[in-house]
């Protein structure tokens, strides 16, 4: 969203709120400490409050700072949530957020295991069979490459072992 889309989306928000409230430029105006002609600029998007002016505007309309700006994407998933929550008895607050809690453990266990290397699949048994590494790109995908290399310095690790321990394949 440019500049001037964002001027007018805020502008907007603050005609809509204020006429919630059944105010007039003038009553926010008074309210803020300005005048009718400066709310007249923010409403049209001629001009954008600034930082400072968006946090009073925020608390004289009874809203969020946030709610004066575009949604992201996942706000109205929030805003839903959050509503629905609030509406329920407090026994099921504490199941719906029990049951969340259980599906988030769920999901960071799926994401964390997914980035594991079977280090198994080949037919003799390691004599080390865990290996810890951190990426500094935990998001990347791991290549063939890559495991081939973490297979090889295994069988590296195993050999060094046996000649440690005199054993003989």
């Amino acid at each position: 969203m440019n500049e001037i889309n964002l001027s007018e989306y805020i502008g907007a928000k603050i005609k809509y709120y204020r006429k919630e409230l059944n105010l007039t430029q003038d009553d926010l105006a008074k309210k803020l400490k300005t005048t009718k002609a400066t709310i007249s600029n923010y409403e049209t998007g001629y001009r954008t409050p600034k930082q400072d002016n968006l946090f009073d505007l925020a608390i004289a309309l009874n809203v969020s700072i946030d709610d004066l700006f575009p949604p992201t994407k996942n706000k109205k998933n929030e805003q839903k949530i959050q509503f629905i929550f609030n509406q329920l008895e407090p026994e099921f607050q504490t199941l719906l957020l029990k049951e969340a809690e259980s599906h988030l453990q769920q999901q960071v266990k799926n994401q964390n295991t997914s980035k594991v290397v079977p280090l198994d699949d080949k037919k003799e048994k390691r004599k080390h069979m865990t290996l810890a590494a951190h990426d500094p790109e935990p998001d990347r995908e791991i290549t063939e490459e890559e495991v081939e290399k973490i297979h090889d310095y295994l069988d590296e690790l195993d050999a060094e072992y046996d000649r440690k321990n005199n054993i003989d394949k």
